[in-house]
């Protein structure tokens, strides 16, 4: 069986669904279409799926050009929603395939932006077409396997015959902002608004690693970076200490296969400032490698046929709720993806026949397709891989919002919406049928508690924080429409972070055997902080503009929790590896177990002053996200008399960590942690040393 997806964007083409105009300009236009791959040939041996994969194609063109940019996204995710579905769009469950191809007129050759071990030499086709087989086929006879949701990306430059190869046609022609103050770029503060922070960012000249100096410095690490993810992709085992799986047919993972790996390796504040601060086309280079391979293992496509995101709207029943209960951990998904070892629909009989005939690729493993079934724990197994997490999301969504803020890239810009759709599903303000053992975690749901219990904290943490963070990111990159569509959700999650705030700022109040072995309900430092992150978010992207009055007592939160962690009760200094390290302790008590109609520990009409019960602190300090909610605290202390060094909350970072004294040491130890990829924070400090190295030229002038 032959399956067909044009992607010119033709009304009348096969599996056609969507043309639309993303970008157009003198000097380059960008266009997304949309097609379903759909049966046009049959052997007669077995009735044809009705479709296969959705596919999305990024066409850049330029004036002047011969050579044209194709970016693609194949995925499984097709679904109407709660709609009636048509043929093209109803969910596949399970899907295998043995080989997909591009197919070009005669005259016209493609060019991958990486090779990899499944990708086929292009040749000349029967029909007058010239094929390049971006998943080839096992030449031992297995087919290929897509879960449900699953996605790959591609990305390839088309050019005539008789243009030689070049470069992605998205990495010539890049032209880079210049760090300096002086000038329209993220280096300076009158026009510096990078990720939804709206984060000012440094100078590189301090940085010292091995011999070099400053942006070389900067430039040799990130040339080795994009070695390393292009070795990994060419070779298909992960190269030049790179984390990675092996290489599975299509897909090749990064990072490990568990949904939370722990550390703090992708969980920053900032990504792609590193490619911006060196002007680098590798770190452009690098970054689109990398989000290629954690697409593979970010299986949350849902797209209908014309290729638009399934969002809340589309899932809400004819009762106006949403017929499920959606998390985005674990392997929660909306009913008509789940496998049917948990619960999905059927397999379709096609399933049932590869297994038969022993045709199942070397990475699908396990029973998922029985009830009751199994899974694997294989890193080898395509199956064992599951999504980042909502705790653990930024791993997933700051690859693409960096590409969408360096370089606009639409493939990625897409993902960043896609990203937040995902999390709204989680946090909408709809009704929801609920299951059996919660009552869920949607917006609505925090709402009810924080009206029953006002000011008494919500169990509230990273996965909302860094869901925040995506959804203000897609606010910026969207159109008016979309705006107009989300904009009272972004009010409803400021309100609910100012009425669920205790005394103390703080919003997070959770009950966990691992948070003072359950004694308390109690918080931790760095979710604490990633939540004033995402209330920066928030107040900087959207409400200062839609909401000014609810941005200003969303500001005076921020700063009661700053005051609480930095100055109170959890503030402490620690032995640390032979000095001393201050900072908020890593966990702390917030209020008595199992009882929110009781008052938090930091309500002082109840407890007094700076009260914490005597076990209610423990673990190290934090030094890792302190810097960019004190440089913020800074901002809002100001307000329009502007930043300054001599401002209380932005001289508390001379005491966190190792307590530095002086900027210029400040500045020094920042940059002394950046001369390794392994212990390089500086997505989580660069807008604070940004925002200090200004204000010191500022003071010598």
């Amino acid at each position: 069986k032959v399956y067909v997806a044009d992607l010119t964007g033709a009304p009348d083409a096969p599996g056609a669904g969507s043309l639309r105009l993303l970008e157009s300009g003198p000097v380059q236009r960008v266009l997304r279409t949309h097609a379903t791959l759909v049966p046009v040939e049959t052997s007669g041996a077995g009735t044809p799926r009705p479709h296969l994969m959705g596919v999305h194609a990024y066409w850049t063109l330029r004036t002047d050009e011969d050579r044209v940019g194709l970016d693609l996204r194949v995925h499984n995710g097709s679904t109407p929603g709660s709609r009636g579905p048509s043929q093209e769009e109803a969910p596949l469950g399970v899907v295998h395939w043995d080989a997909l191809e591009l197919v070009l007129p005669e005259a016209w050759r493609a060019d991958a932006l990486v090779s990899d071990p499944f990708l086929g030499e292009g040749n000349a086709a029967e029909d007058d077409g010239w094929v390049l087989p971006l998943v080839r086929a096992y030449e031992e006879g297995a087919l290929h396997m897509m879960p449900p949701q699953a996605q790959l990306h591609r990305r390839l430059t088309l050019r005539p015959a008789s243009t030689p190869p070049g470069r992605h046609l998205a990495l010539e022609g890049l032209a880079f902002a210049r760090p300096a103050t002086g000038l329209w770029s993220w280096s300076n503060p009158d026009t510096a608004r990078y990720f939804p922070l709206g984060a000012l960012l440094p100078d590189w000249a301090p940085l010292r690693a091995e011999g070099q100096r400053g942006e070389d410095a900067l430039r040799a690490r990130l040339l080795r970076r994009r070695d390393a993810a292009r070795a990994t992709l060419e070779t298909g085992t992960a190269q030049g200490g790179l984390l990675a799986g092996p290489v599975m047919g299509w897909a090749h993972p990064l990072g490990v296969s568990v949904q939370g790996m722990t550390g703090g390796s992708g969980i920053d504040y900032l990504e792609g400032h590193r490619a911006i601060g060196t002007a680098s086309p590798q770190g452009v280079e690098a970054l689109m490698l990398e989000h290629r391979m954690n697409a593979s293992r970010q299986p949350q496509a849902a797209y209908d046929r014309a290729g638009e995101f399934v969002g809340v709207e589309t899932w809400l029943d004819d009762q106006g709720r949403v017929p499920f209960d959606f998390r985005t951990n674990g392997r929660m998904v909306p009913p008509c993806f789940r496998l049917p070892m948990h619960g999905g629909p059927a397999p379709d009989p096609q399933v049932r026949a590869v297994h038969i005939a022993e045709r199942r690729p070397p990475y699908d493993r396990g029973t998922p397709h029985r009830t009751p079934g199994s899974l694997t724990n294989k890193n080898d197994d395509l199956y064992s891989w599951m999504p980042h997490d909502g705790q653990h999301y930024a791993r997933w969504t700051h690859l693409p919002m960096a590409l969408a803020w360096v370089v606009g890239d639409a493939l990625a810009i897409d993902d960043v919406r896609q990203a937040a759709e995902t999390f709204h599903l989680m946090f909408h303000g709809e009704e929801h049928v609920a299951v059996s053992w919660s009552s869920g975690v949607t917006l609505r749901a925090l709402e009810g508690l924080a009206a029953a219990h006002p000011h008494h904290g919500l169990p509230l943490g990273r996965d909302q924080a860094w869901g925040v963070d995506v959804m203000c990111a897609a606010w910026l990159l969207a159109d008016d429409d979309w705006r107009d569509q989300r904009a009272a959700w972004f009010e409803r999650v400021g309100q609910l972070l100012v009425d669920g705030a205790m005394p103390s700022g703080l919003v997070q109040r959770r009950q966990e055997p691992k948070l003072l072995g359950g004694e308390h309900a109690g918080g931790q430092a760095f979710e604490s902080l990633f939540l004033l992150h995402a209330k920066r978010c928030l107040i900087e992207s959207v409400l200062a503009d839609r909401a000014p009055q609810l941005a200003d007592e969303l500001r005076a939160v921020h700063q009661r929790a700053l005051d609480y962690l930095f100055w109170g009760p959890v503030w402490d200094c620690v032995p640390a590896g032979g000095q001393t390290a201050c900072g908020p302790r890593w966990h702390f008590a917030t209020a008595p177990r199992d009882d929110w109609a009781a008052p938090p520990y930091c309500d002082e009409s109840t407890y007094g002053a700076r009260y914490l019960p005597h076990d209610g602190l423990s673990g190290k300090v934090d030094t890792t996200y302190v810097w960019g909610p004190l440089e913020y605290g800074m901002l809002v202390a100001q307000g329009d008399k502007g930043p300054t060094l001599d401002d209380r909350y932005l001289r508390r970072t001379l005491t966190c960590d190792r307590a530095a004294g002086r900027w210029d040491v400040l500045v020094q130890h920042r940059f002394a942690t950046a001369q390794r990829d392994g212990s390089d924070l500086s997505g989580n400090w660069a807008s604070l040393v940004g925002r200090v190295q200004t204000l010191l030229i500022e003071r010598q002038r």
